[in-house]
Order: structure tokens, then C-alpha cells, then sequence
């Protein structure tokens, strides 16, 4: 393939966007330069580009639904999408990597690397393939990006304070953080917010008839379905052994019940093959459902609570349901 000329160049910092695009011309680039996130997906259609460059963090539309609009669409799914993020960033890399990034660059971004995108190494191929692969390896590339090739992930660590280490997913300290956050975010602009608790309710037996690394792979088996079933705007944790939480923002109530649907019915459904040899384990599923705004929702304590009640509900009921209590 030919050396990379023309750049399609994203970032939300007019004085980094400047610096970098400077980078890029100072190495005879032909740069198209935005600060705005829907731009950069109307600048790829438009010019063609040989790569894509992108800061996660781009107003309107972030570079995670970039790289996923991009690569999903007929007529630029096969451009390489370049994801910039800072360099102590595990967890943007990780979700880069999830959502089909032909790689991550972190800042500061030097000629070297200038030098290096110019030979960008991409191959000819679909690279929507990496976007629309089975999901327990897209949760493989996000588990191993996050947890694994954290450098080096250090017990004080940002990713070893948000991120189960078994799972790859938000653990319950920032999941707690997140739920504050959007509830307060739900309650002053008065848009709507959603909250699906799941828990499995045999999972003792399952550890117990097939032993702890069963139970471990059921978990993460279970994880994995859960995020690759929610969209880029979601946030999705492990509170408690069993216990997951996917928090759904600019959701109502109509919406998160076909988002509960969806995953319930998928890990139901789904074959799990475990080490033992052990085929379609049957787990019994609890959900539970909460949406705001709504009267007799005050806090986020009310808010969790409901979602509780909920799944408690669903275990009265007999489970494989999700219930919501008025």
C-alpha cells in the first residue's frame, strides 16, 4: 500500500488540534481538520481520506461512535480509524480496541509517530470484520486491553480503581460514582435515565456442581454479553458476586425493557461451554428495572432501590423475567 496523504484530523482543542495538524503538514500531509465529531464522519465520506485521526474525546459524537459509525457504513467502513488518548488512558484504549480501532496513539504525539502513521501498516481487508466478530472476542480484546495490558496496572492504579478484575467491566465503587452522576444529571435537565440490576439466581449451585473456575467463566461469559449488547452511552459493572448493573442513559422506560428483553433472552439462550466439558448450564435470571424522572423517585438511593425491588420481584415470580414495581 502507499505511504498515507491525506488526513482526516479530529480533536476537541483548538490549540492541540493546531499543533497537531502543524505535525502533520510539516510531513506534506494534506490534513482536514475539525473540532466538531459529526464533521469527522461527514469529512470521511467527503475527502476520502487514506486514515482517520480522532481524539476520543470529541464533542457531539465521541471517537468510540466515530469509529463505530465509521466502520459499520457501507462506503468508509474499510478507512483506518486512528484513536488518540492520553497515555496513562487503559480504559480509552481498551474501548477503543472493543469498538474496531485499527490502533490507539497516545500523546503527546511526536514526528516518531508522525513518521509512523505516514507508513501506517493497515491491510486491505474488511475492517468492519473487527467491529461485527463474535462476542466473546470483542470482550476478549476489551478484557485484555483494559485489564491485561494496563502498563503496568498498578494496585493504586486509575484501571484498578474502576475496573473488576475479573470481568473487565466497572466495578461497584465507580458504578456508585456514575449512578450519582447521571442522576443528577437526569434530575436538572429532566431527560430520562434508566437502571437494569441483574443477578443469577443459581449461581451457587453452578459453582458448587462445576466448581470456582466454572463460576468464574460463567461470570465472565455473562459480562461479556451484557456489554456487547449495550451501546456506547451505557455503562455497564459488576456490583456483587453475581450481581451486574447496566446504567442507560437518554433511556426511558419503553427503552430499557427492549434492552432488558435483548439481554435477558441472549444470556438465556446463550450455549454456555465451560472447561469441565459442561454444555448449556441453565442459569435461572433475575432482572429488575428502574426509570426516571418519576415522583417517587427523589434520590438515587430511591433510584437504585426500585430497580431492586424489582429483581426481588422476579425472584417471587419464579425469575427469567424482568419486573418492574410501581
Amino acid at each position: 500500500m502507499a505511504p498515507v496523504q491525506t488526513v482526516v484530523l479530529g480533536h476537541y482543542d483548538q490549540k492541540k488540534l493546531s499543533e497537531i495538524k502543524a505535525l502533520l503538514e510539516k510531513a506534506n500531509l494534506t490534513v482536514h481538520d475539525t473540532s466538531d465529531g459529526e464533521s469527522v464522519i461527514q469529512y470521511a465520506s467527503e475527502f476520502s481520506p487514506d486514515i482517520i485521526l480522532v481524539d476520543v474525546l470529541m464533542p457531539s459524537i465521541n471517537g468510540f461512535e466515530i469509529c463505530r459509525e465509521v466502520k459499520t457504513n457501507a462506503g468508509t467502513k474499510y478507512l483506518p480509524v486512528i484513536l488518540m488518548t492520553d497515555r496513562d488512558d487503559a480504559y480509552s484504549r481498551g474501548r477503543g480496541r472493543y469498538v474496531g480501532a485499527d490502533d490507539i496513539l497516545e500523546y503527546p504525539l511526536d514526528p516518531r509517530k508522525v513518521e509512523e502513521l505516514i507508513h501506517y501498516p493497515f491491510e486491505d481487508v474488511d475492517s468492519a470484520g473487527k467491529v461485527l466478530t463474535g462476542k466473546r472476542e470483542k470482550h476478549d480484546k476489551f478484557l485484555s486491553a483494559v485489564v491485561r495490558e494496563g502498563a503496568p496496572i498498578r494496585p493504586d492504579g486509575l484501571v484498578a480503581r474502576i475496573t473488576d478484575p475479573l470481568t473487565g467491566l466497572c466495578n461497584k465503587a465507580y458504578m456508585n460514582l456514575k449512578m450519582e452522576e447521571e442522576f443528577k444529571k437526569s434530575r436538572r435537565y429532566g431527560t430520562h435515565l434508566s437502571l437494569l440490576i441483574m443477578d443469577i439466581d443459581n449461581f451457587r449451585d453452578v459453582y458448587q456442581r462445576h466448581g470456582k473456575g466454572a463460576g468464574k467463566e460463567i461470570l465472565v461469559e455473562v459480562g461479556s454479553i451484557l456489554l456487547c449488547e449495550s451501546r456506547d452511552i451505557d455503562i455497564v459493572g459488576r456490583m456483587a458476586e453475581s450481581r451486574f448493573l447496566i446504567l442507560l442513559p437518554s433511556t426511558d422506560l419503553d427503552g430499557a425493557m427492549v434492552m432488558g428483553d435483548r439481554v435477558l433472552n441472549n444470556v438465556l439462550e446463550h450455549p454456555f461451554e465451560i472447561s469441565d466439558g459442561s454444555v448449556n448450564i441453565n442459569l435461572k435470571v433475575l432482572m429488575g428495572l428502574s426509570s426516571c424522572p418519576r415522583a417517587s423517585i427523589k434520590s438515587v438511593e430511591d433510584f437504585l432501590n426500585v430497580a431492586i425491588r424489582g429483581l426481588n420481584t422476579s425472584k417471587d415470580q419464579g425469575g427469567n423475567q424482568i419486573c418492574v414495581v410501581d
